[in-house]
């Protein structure tokens, strides 16, 4: 009798082993070029506007993911699928006043938006305080630390933008290569604020004011900028230092002020008096949230990707193919072949459209708060550009995948299926201990939860108004899709039942 029961055990668990396998390839095979391209063809059309955060365009991608959630019988994750977040968009005021005191009581004033151009800011800023020159402004402390020696505390600093890179082999060289602009302007910011600065001046010496703004070498002229307006949670109460840029003529003006206070050993830098508005307004727009719930009710995975994106200006629209509408059609396309096997998973799976990620990850971020079981989400997968090449991807199939240092099977279990599917990615791992950068991966990497991302890179066309559709890479975006619906699977059902 014994052994007849252990023989029904195994047969048993080599059904259910064999109906899951079954089960799991049946989701894969919806899985279709036709069915990742549709929300791509209808997020990234001129109809929508180029999706920027609060406007009619967002409206529209919100409904569109609302009905193919609603379609293929994705219940919301509360009452209903928007979940509204609460916003205050700011820019900076029209009227702003910069000037430099020199001796004799004279002084320099600067014109707005022709010799510097300030950053957006949340408050009206008065400062009147000595200048003090920093380099780049960098701190990595025994390594690289232009703030040594130097008392930056209640003074306004000047840097050079970017870092330095005459040396590829160096400490401060590899620590920023591979971060973006907006990511090393945020950390240098931080760097500066914990010396004690009360604002930023920065320029470049290639001048990229000019190349970004203007009409002549030492101007600016006023364009409409994406990046002119800010987005944060509306209660956020975090300070951002003040930010002005200033072209180069600008800036070798103040500097022979302060080379001069050098050479005559006077003991004052030489001041700035600044006055800086701000134009602000509190706003709303929603993440859009779907779940598939699981037979255990408080063990999340979450998939998220981002809707909005950059607009329109000047008559042209950033629609936004790969950035992001791949992402959106990843979690819708997802959602589908998991209802299409008809199996309920053992854990909740959340599939989450984000708002508000160009501008400051809010989205995402304002879920990690607000949602209450925060701490039983196991795992988020998020998605950001998984539709184009990067410019060595030759052939078209190559693919980053960015995770936990800490949780190595993420990329093992990845790996696998990759091969066993025959999916046969060329995938890069990149194993990262705080994954806090990138996209709205850091949303939830912060809160202490593993994360991976997939990502095909950068590309001529991000944020510009030519990232259309048909520059899309179906067949990489697909195979994308199908993998990591291969590692959701994997997460989400119980690997006894496998």
């Amino acid at each position: 009798m014994r052994h007849l029961l252990l023989i029904f055990t195994f047969f048993t668990a080599f059904t259910q082993s064999a109906h899951s396998q079954e089960y799991k390839r049946q989701g894969l095979e919806n899985i279709t070029k036709e069915s990742a391209m549709a929300p791509v063809n209808f997020l990234a059309d001129d109809l929508l506007e180029g999706r920027e955060t609060g406007t009619r365009g967002a409206e529209l991608a919100a409904s569109y993911i609302i009905s193919w959630f609603e379609s293929i019988g994705v219940e919301p994750l509360d009452d209903e699928y928007l979940q509204e977040v609460p916003l205050l968009k700011y820019k900076a005021g029209e009227n702003q006043h910069f000037e430099i005191q020199i001796a004799d009581e004279k002084s320099i004033a600067f014109t707005n938006n022709v010799d510097f151009f300030v950053h957006p800011l949340k408050n009206n800023e008065s400062i009147n305080a000595e200048i003090i020159y920093v380099d780049y402004g960098i701190d990595l402390n025994a390594t690289f630390n232009d703030f040594d020696k130097k008392n930056t505390n209640n003074k306004i600093i000047i840097r050079k933008s970017g870092y330095p890179k005459h040396d590829t082999t160096s400490h401060v060289f590899q620590h920023f290569k591979s971060k973006s602009t907006k990511q090393i302007v945020a950390e240098k910011n931080k760097m500066a604020q914990n010396h004690g600065a009360l604002a930023i001046l920065e320029f470049s010496e290639e001048d990229y004011l000019a190349s970004l703004y203007a009409n002549s070498e030492n101007t600016v002229s006023k364009m409409p900028s994406f990046y002119d307006t800010k987005l944060d949670l509306y209660n956020n109460n975090e300070y951002e230092l003040p930010c002005i840029n200033i072209t180069n003529n600008t800036a070798q003006k103040i500097l022979s002020l302060i080379e001069k206070k050098s050479i005559n050993k006077r003991n004052n830098y030489p001041k700035a008096k600044i006055s800086l508005t701000t134009n602000k307004q509190a706003i709303s727009s929603p993440n859009v949230i779907g779940k598939i719930e699981g037979t255990n009710k408080d063990e999340f995975i979450v998939i998220g990707a981002h809707y909005d994106h950059l607009g329109m200006r000047n008559g042209q629209i950033w629609n936004g193919a790969d950035d992001n509408a791949s992402g959106v059609s990843a979690i819708l396309n997802i959602a589908k072949a998991i209802q299409s096997t008809g199996q309920k998973p053992d854990k909740t799976l959340i599939f989450a459209a984000w708002t508000a990620e160009e501008k400051g990850l809010n989205g995402s971020r304002h879920f990690v708060e607000a949602f209450e079981k925060t701490s039983k989400i196991q795992t988020y997968l998020n998605f950001d550009m998984i539709g184009r090449n990067a410019d060595w991807d030759h052939d078209g199939n190559q693919c980053m995948m960015l995770y936990t240092a800490a949780y190595p099977e993420l990329e093992k279990n990845d790996s696998i299926n990759n091969n066993a599917y025959d999916i046969n990615l060329e995938i890069t791992y990149s194993r990262v201990e705080k994954p806090y950068a990138g996209s709205d991966n850091a949303s939830f990497a912060k809160k202490g939860i593993p994360i991976f991302w997939f990502h095909t890179w950068g590309h001529e066309d991000y944020h510009q108004p030519t990232d259309h559709a048909d520059k899309i890479n179906i067949e990489k975006m697909m195979k994308i899709i199908r993998l990591s619906y291969l590692d959701i699977w994997d997460l989400a059902y119980d690997k006894t039942d496998k």
